[in-house]
Formats: structure tokens, sequence, C-alpha cells
């Protein structure tokens, strides 16, 4: 089908999936009237109400030219433009959770969000399309708490992912042995750890956030640091131990 004969939601999901040609692309930025605007993509993953969604994302939109699209059956995606002269604007992120509360509260809907890179130009927006649906890929898959997730939570896993696994595995073997191993089997201590990188090496906040004594937890951080040899307290282990688990987590997946 030719371009020019799309609707103009059919023609933004084609350039979103990067289906859609230069000339095409330019045509459409003329269209519709959003040649020199900046954008990102907002990717949501919505259990029920698909069309309710729809029409409420683009009520909620800051312009006229914000444009919901369908992209599978509980995901859509929402092109959010950016004035480039205007300086005041919320970040992507805050905007996301404000849409994703804006869902909870008119329809009931819980959904996921998953915020892409803010482009200069339509014609890249693909791109911050890829990286917000990775960004709610990944969540998946480690679990993340939340929401709303940024694809910048991820650089250290979209930087792993892209080595062959041959050689993350062959990184995996160098460099831990059996006990490190039993770490990564035990979900428990392997939650523990992870929660505790998320709440910045801090004791108490992790306590608070897995309802946990500070001492059980201080016998955790111990076992783990005599099972692997490293002290995740230390700033520098706890990045050496992220590393070894994201591998892990990427070679199971």
């Amino acid at each position: 089908e030719r371009e020019s004969e799309l609707s103009k939601t059919e023609y933004l999901k084609r350039i979103l999936l990067g289906e859609c040609s230069s000339l095409g692309v330019y045509k459409y930025a003329a269209k519709y009237s959003v040649r020199g605007w900046g954008c990102f993509v907002i990717v949501l993953r919505v259990p029920k109400y698909m069309q309710e969604t729809l029409a409420l994302l683009e009520q909620y939109g800051g312009n006229s030219l914000d444009t919901a699209v369908q992209m599978s059956e509980d995901h859509c995606a929402l092109v959010k433009f950016i004035d480039q002269s205007e300086n005041e604007y919320r970040s992507s992120v805050d905007y996301a959770e404000f849409l994703v509360q804006s869902l909870k509260e008119e329809l009931g809907v819980t959904a996921t969000a998953g915020v892409g890179l803010t482009v200069r130009e339509l014609k890249d927006a693909a791109h911050s399309y890829a990286r917000a649906e990775n960004a709610l890929r990944y969540a998946d898959l480690f679990e993340m708490k939340g929401n709303v997730h940024s694809y910048r939570e991820f650089m250290l896993i979209k930087m792993l992912e892209d080595i062959p696994e041959s050689k993350l595995a062959e990184y995996l073997t160098d460099l831990t042995d059996e006990n490190f191993k039993e770490i990564f089997e035990d979900e428990e201590m392997l939650n523990t750890a992870e929660e505790f990188l998320r709440s910045s090496l801090n004791v108490s906040e992790t306590s608070r956030n897995l309802y946990m004594h500070r001492n059980t937890l201080l016998y955790r951080l111990d076992k783990i640091e005599k099972a692997t040899g490293l002290n995740i307290r230390s700033f520098s282990d706890a990045v050496s131990f992220r590393v070894l688990t994201v591998i892990h987590r990427l070679l199971g997946k």
C-alpha cells in the first residue's frame, strides 16, 4: 500500500517500525506540520481498554501534534512532539508517569511504560521507539519494580547484550566459581543483592524496602562476600557484581 494512502496512525506506525522511506518520513512531517519538531516515544503495555487508552493519550497530549498509535494487541506508542523553541517542558519520564497515573485514575488500567530517547527530528523516531520497547523488555527480564522505565536505566545491559553470547559465557566461566554460582541459583540472595544495589548501597533503605531486619541483611551481605569474594558494600565490588549478574540473566533469558 502506498504511504500517501495510509491513515495518519498507520503512516506513523510504519515510521516507528523503520518501514518508511526517508522521503515518506519527510512527506509525513510536511503533511502533518511536524517539521522542525523534536520528539520522544513512550511505549505503553496496557492489559485492556486499548481504544479508550488511545483516546485518553491524545486527550492528555500537550499539543495537537502528539499522536497515539496501536502497535499490537496490548502495546501502543505515543509520539510526543517538542517545540525546540520552548525551553520548559517536563522530563520524558515525568510525562510517562503522569500518563500511567492518568490511565489508572481514569480507566482503572495498570499500564507499564517504556520511555525512549529524545530525538531532534521525526526521521529518528524509530530509534526512540526501539529504545522504549527495549526498556519494557529489560524491565521484564530483570523483574524491575515500578511502572515506568527509561532506556537510560539499561545502558549497561544494552552494551553487554551486544557482546556475543559465547564471549559472555567465557567471561562468566573465567570470573566465577561454584560458590559464586550458588548465589546466582539462590533467588532470595540474588534479590537481596539487587535490591541493595537499587538502593544505592544503603543498608537502612534496603532493610525498609525488603521489610527485613538490618542484622539479617548484614548477614546476607557477608554471605555474598564469602561466596563471591566481592564486598558489594564497596562501590567497585558492587559494579563488578552487577556486571556478572547481568551476564548471568542475559545468558539465561
